[in-house]
């Protein structure tokens, strides 16, 4: 019976082992197991940083990049602290044409309300003159007009011609005379 005890022993001794190593087996399996999902999640954040460090980079490439362009399109609308030097330059063409050009009235309106960027874009700049002169310098100065870099939307225009009886009476009378009704996008 010795020997039946002693391999129950062993027996005993070998299941307790085996029970330990395989409780500790599952332990390191798990701690393991959580490592790897830390250092999956690690790296899903590494990568979202990185999409994100090169969607930055190409959007200050692209500001960068469009800085001419955008500088070049805002040149198209009125600031608004350049509202002086606009109808300043509106006065300038007249000088130019040898056309008389009195300004008779500036306002301000709101753009559509279907308007793209009403943040920025929201407001029209509406001139109302008159002018006198010869036909064709009253035509230079349209022509003159409509070339400027903005976006000028030329609402009304009315060319009259003087009666050769008024000219008589009032010498000071030019033969054409003109009423121009613009609106200027302006910037807000």
């Amino acid at each position: 019976m010795g020997h039946s005890s002693k391999t129950k022993q062993i027996l005993l001794t070998t299941i307790v082992l085996v029970i330990v190593v395989s409780i500790a087996y599952i332990m390191l399996f798990l701690n393991i197991k959580e490592k790897n999902n830390a250092v999956s999640l690690l790296t899903n954040e590494v990568d979202s940083v990185l999409q994100k460090e090169i969607k930055l980079r190409s959007v200050k490439y692209l500001i960068k990049d469009t800085q001419d362009d955008r500088m070049k399109l805002d040149s198209y609308f009125v600031a608004d602290d350049e509202i002086i030097n606009f109808i300043k330059m509106i006065e300038d063409l007249g000088i130019e044409s040898n056309a008389e050009v009195e300004i008779t009235n500036v306002s301000i309106g709101v753009v559509d309300e279907k308007a793209v960027n009403k943040d920025k874009i929201n407001e029209l700049l509406n001139i109302d003159f008159k002018m006198g002169g010869s036909f064709v310098e009253m035509f230079h100065f349209l022509s003159m007009f409509e070339k400027l870099p903005f976006k000028i939307d030329v609402k009304r225009v009315n060319f009259e011609k003087i009666s050769d009886r008024d000219i008589e009476i009032d010498k000071s009378l030019e033969p054409w005379k003109g009423f121009f009704s613009v609106t200027a996008v302006k910037l807000k």
